[in-house]
């Protein structure tokens, strides 16, 4: 459209005035905006220089339109979008999913629709809230002047969904390997690479050390626990690529020590004494390490000659 903005002083004037009704100032035309790629042309001329576009035209109208108004997390949404220009698939024109009211920049998924009419499938996202799918004329400029028009949607909690995890221990050795059981995964929060990481204690969402993508349904996924000590949980995320509050579903807490080597008691006196001692510190008799039975297991003291368990001759 003409524009016929004051020099002077801003205001907006009625198209096709000599003066300006806010200072009396004399207008003259700044030129003419082309709607398909926004490149401010110089008055007068028929054709946009930018992309070629009539001037003058009224703008492309388009719609999208979604078989549904709610969704459950993960759910497929079918949009048949129609009116698409050569022109603006030329742009990348593009439909994305925005949560309700969020900035034109602050997108989730998108696509690039072709020209002409046709259909599509999104994902619902995986966090329940009040949704928009929106299409701007353009890629690469994200404001009211690229915005064309939007659809709202709803997206509701998956029902009798709920995510479990087990840890087959409390506390590991570094090294050790740690058995997660992962239980209540969705076929939509698998579709969106659900996973399971090892995390620090206390670290951001964004820190994680191992992860494991996880399946629908339930599942082992097993970890090496981490080389250093300390505190450490297994969190669950329902998707990859967002990794915060809204993705994260629940965690268990575990802790990495280092292994303890137990005393060796003496057979003589009963004195326990450090690991790697070959002396008794309190009597002074040769300590041995101690054997197992070949038969049954059983632990045995230095010296005999017979299991004490199972009588097995040693």
């Amino acid at each position: 459209m003409e524009t016929n903005v004051c020099s002077a002083c801003g205001h907006v004037n009625d198209e096709g005035k000599k003066f300006c009704g806010e200072c009396g100032a004399k207008l003259e035309p700044v030129g003419v905006t082309c709607h398909a790629c926004g490149h401010v042309n110089t008055a007068g001329i028929k054709f946009c220089g930018e992309c070629g576009q009539t001037l003058g035209e009224p703008a492309p109208t388009a719609t999208i339109t979604m078989n549904k108004e709610s969704y459950e997390e993960g759910e497929e949404i079918s949009v048949v979008y129609t009116g698409i220009t050569g022109v603006m698939e030329k742009e990348r024109a593009f439909i994305g999913v925005y949560k309700s009211g969020a900035d034109h920049g602050d997108y989730g998924d998108y696509q690039y629709p072709a020209a002409g009419d046709n259909d599509l499938i999104f994902k619902a996202p995986l966090s329940s809230g009040d949704y928009e799918l929106r299409l701007y004329c353009r890629d690469g400029q994200y404001d009211d002047t690229t915005f064309v028009t939007k659809a709202p949607f709803h997206v509701e909690a998956e029902q009798g969904v709920e995510v479990n995890l087990y840890l087959n221990k409390e506390a590991y050795e570094p090294g050790e390997q740690i058995n997660v059981i992962v239980a209540g995964v969705s076929q939509g929060m698998a579709g969106a690479n659900a996973f399971v990481a090892i995390y620090k204690a206390g670290a951001d969402h964004g820190d994680w050390g191992n992860y494991l993508y996880t399946p629908a349904g339930e599942s082992q996924q097993d970890f090496n626990a981490p080389a250093e000590t300390g505190d450490y949980e297994i969190r669950f995320f329902k998707r990859d690529g967002q990794y915060d509050d809204s993705t994260f579903v629940k965690s268990v807490p575990f802790s990495i020590a280092e292994s303890v080597a137990e005393d060796i008691v003496c057979p003589s006196c009963g004195y326990n004494n450090p690991a790697g001692t070959k002396f008794c510190n309190e009597c002074g008799v040769k300590l041995e390490a101690a054997q197992n039975c070949p038969a049954c297991g059983a632990e045995l003291k230095p010296g005999l000659k017979f299991c004490n368990d199972c009588g097995e001759k040693l």
